[in-house]
């Protein structure tokens, strides 16, 4: 048994230096040399198998040969003696990859293989080869008729498609062309690859001929077409500005006759009526509010005295002064005579008929301000209505200049471009007989008299350290993919133990206590459903009564096993069972960062001193209410290790009185592999739950974990797979509701 536990921990400890599952670890050197050890006839084989089809593939290579032409480039020398351009030329990096690319073109490669008549070569014409190879089977078949199958009559030749053999032999021609671009000039070495000395001399100077050939025809037929083009546009220029000139000359005389006087006089005459027209409109607006006060002094029958008008008017002062002199009379006589004498009824009657005297004298006073405001609306609005007029004639003399002046600067353009085109012409003219190609051939290529390479120096070593390193990256693959469990069914095949359920992937670098606060607030969710399952499969274990302390742990850290630890208690707890989470892990305590307790807090090392009671140091969640009583670091210089700690009497106490207490107890144990404290506390569990991290642990390590605990009498009950990607779980793909609630899918 020791020696199987031995074997496995070797293999573990290889894997688990590949897969970097820790920051801690270190790459086990001795143990990737010995899985290659193991490997060795893989290693043999595919390296044996690299080498000799390394060593067919040389039989059939020939060493090739490369000739080199050079072309220069200049696009000044298409400049002619008048300094113009008949067409525009590109310069620098694009010219130069534009001039590359000519020398690619079909028409230039077609060019080479007719002055070279490369279609009757066999290393570019396929019909040649074949009936060469043809002959030859004809020849071993009639020597050896049993060994040898006749050529294939009916099989179609590459001359039955049209065009087909064609384009064939350029393809292959084409393919050892080679153009380079000399740095910092405008120099194209025009290179040909072949396994003939001559023919790659042949093929590279009829490139470099044919492109200056092609060019200078490029640019006669470029001018001659220039010439055409500008001979038509000049003469439909000619014609454009003839009638622009005339359109001019007719606008002019129209505007002449419409208006018949000048723009500038005709905005003077509405400058001056627009003057006019402020002063009248402010005089009549004086005069509404003369007339407006006037009438309302008249109406409230105001002191004729206190409003000027009246006092100016001669007639309103008369009638006044003799108001005052009745009332004079009236006073004296009302002192001396009974107030029914006819004296001074009289006086009464006079008086009465000098104040309606009054008022009609103010009332025509008003009628005459009323009719200076209305004189003064009126001659307003005659004097707006004339500005409307004059505005208008102003806008239709000023719209009519416009479009002189824009049938103006159409003749001036028009006859400009006119005399740009008849410029250009002239000049094409001139250019015609100037005409040179933008290239010239510096130096010929000559027979090389060095191969271009030879393939079979560096084959075999190519071939011998592709195959080794071939090999290692198979026997990496191997172990890297195929030691971990990917699925429920491999769980239950290899480990011989009850899968109690798998739980989903969580979103990469998310805080622990986040996930428990929103485990809390969204109890449907796929991780609370899939918690829910692992806690029903738990207490409903088949042949087991139910218990009362349940264990979590793994092989290593980082699989899951606290938190899922955390989810179930608050999953247990919701079911009215009385909870109470324990962090046993004094390596490396998480339960508190998950909760959210404070380090430092009172934690299962205070209980177990006697420091504090256990009442006091099991805490109560605020949002969920679960008990939990939390871990605490064991110092490093403290003279007590974790497992003295966990085996004391103490600790079997706190187990007993934790039991009475509680309906439920999880504890959550340090990683199996990396201390015996999880055997330890296995002597306390009624049920261990082993958490394997999907597609990360290796079967090994997960093998020997539960074979430790089987060691001391404890069996696993069963394994939990966490940290499942949805879409990858068991090497295949599967739907979204593996995870999702009954009653939220289904309504």
């Amino acid at each position: 048994m020791k020696k199987v536990d031995s074997d496995i921990a070797t293999r573990f400890v290889f894997s688990d230096a590949i897969q970097h599952e820790e920051p801690e670890t270190t790459i086990d050197m001795r143990s990737i040399a010995r899985v290659i050890w193991a490997g060795r006839w893989t290693v043999f084989f595919v390296t044996s198998c690299a080498t000799l089809l390394g060593f067919l593939v040389t039989l059939n290579v020939e060493p090739t040969y490369k000739a080199s032409a050079k072309v220069m480039f200049d696009p000044q020398l298409r400049e002619i003696a008048a300094g113009a351009r008949v067409t525009s030329v590109i310069s620098g990096e694009d010219g130069i990859q534009n001039e590359i690319q000519v020398l690619r073109s079909t028409a230039l490669l077609n060019r080479v293989i007719d002055e070279l008549n490369l279609s009757a070569v066999p290393d570019f014409n396929p019909e040649i080869e074949r009936s060469w190879l043809s002959t030859l089977r004809s020849t071993l078949h009639t020597s050896f008729p049993g060994y040898f199958r006749p050529p294939d009559e009916n099989k179609d030749s590459v001359s039955e498609i049209p065009d087909l053999q064609r384009r064939v032999i350029a393809t292959r021609v084409a393919e050892g062309l080679q153009l380079t671009p000399i740095p910092s000039s405008r120099v194209i070495e025009i290179g040909y690859v072949s396994q003939d000395r001559s023919l790659s001399a042949q093929v590279a100077n009829a490139f470099a001929e044919q492109y200056i050939d092609d060019q200078l025809e490029v640019r006669l037929s470029t001018t001659r077409a220039a010439t055409e083009w500008l001979s038509s546009r000049v003469d439909d220029l000619r014609v454009r500005v003839q009638r622009a000139e005339q359109a001019v000359a007719a606008a002019r005389s129209a505007q002449s006759d419409k208006a018949g006087q000048s723009l500038e006089i005709t905005r003077q005459q509405l400058e001056a009526l627009i003057d006019t027209f402020s002063e009248t409109e402010s005089a009549a607006r004086t005069a509404m509010a003369d007339y407006d006060r006037l009438r309302n002094a008249l109406e409230n029958e105001a002191d004729f005295g206190t409003v000027s008008e009246f006092r100016d008017s001669a007639i309103l002062a008369g009638f006044v002064t003799r108001e005052i002199n009745l009332r004079n009379q009236y006073a004296i006589l009302a002192s001396t005579l009974p107030a029914d004498h006819y004296s001074v009824r009289e006086i009464e009657n006079s008086l009465e008929n000098v104040l309606k005297l009054q008022k009609a004298e103010a009332a025509r006073v008003v009628e005459i301000a009323r009719t200076r405001w209305r004189s003064l609306e009126q001659q307003t609005d005659r004097i707006q209505s004339e500005i409307r007029l004059l505005d208008r004639k102003v806008l239709q003399e000023a719209q009519d200049e416009l479009n002189i002046r824009q049938l103006e600067r159409e003749a001036d353009a028009s006859r400009r471009v006119y005399e740009t085109f008849l410029e250009r012409l002239n000049a094409a003219s001139e250019q015609v007989k100037l005409e040179s190609a933008d290239a010239r051939i510096l130096t010929l290529a000559e027979p090389p008299l060095t191969s271009y390479s030879q393939p079979r120096k560096y084959a075999f070593v190519v071939a011998f350290i592709g195959g080794i390193l071939a090999s290692i990256l198979l026997i990496y693959l191997r172990d890297r993919f195929g030691n971990t469990f990917r699925s429920t069914e491999e769980i239950e095949n290899i480990t011989d133990t009850d899968v109690f359920g798998l739980t989903p992937m969580l979103k990469a670098k998310r805080d622990p206590a986040a996930v428990f606060r929103d485990f809390a607030m969204h109890p449907k969710s796929e991780l609370a459903e899939a918690v829910h399952g692992v806690r029903t499969s738990i207490m409903l274990n088949k042949g087991a009564k139910t218990p009362q302390v349940i264990m979590f742990t793994s092989s290593n850290p980082g699989e899951g096993k606290s938190i899922l630890a955390a989810l179930t208690a608050l999953s247990a707890s919701r079911i009215n069972a009385k909870t109470v989470l324990v962090d046993c892990d004094l390596r490396r305590p998480q339960i508190h960062r998950i909760v959210g307790g404070a380090p430092g807090s009172p934690s299962i090392l205070s209980v177990l001193t006697d420091t504090i009671s256990l009442d006091e140091a099991v805490g109560e969640e605020p949002q969920s209410g679960l008990n939990v009583l939390a871990g605490d670091l064991l110092h490093e210089r403290s003279n007590v290790s974790a497992v003295d700690v966990l085996s004391s009497r103490n600790f079997s106490q706190l187990m007993e009185t934790l039991r009475s207490n509680f309906d439920l107890i999880i504890i959550d144990a340090p990683p199996t592999l990396h201390a015996v404290d999880s055997r330890v506390l296995s002597a306390h569990a009624d049920s261990i739950v082993y958490v394997v991290k999907w597609h990360k642990t290796s079967r090994d390590a997960v093998l020997a974990g539960i074979r430790s605990f089987e060691s001391v009498g404890a069996p696993v009950t069963g394994v939990v797979l966490s940290m499942v990607k949805r879409l990858k779980y068991g090497g295949r793909r599967i739907d979204r509701h593996l995870f999702a609630d009954y009653g939220k899918a289904h309504g």
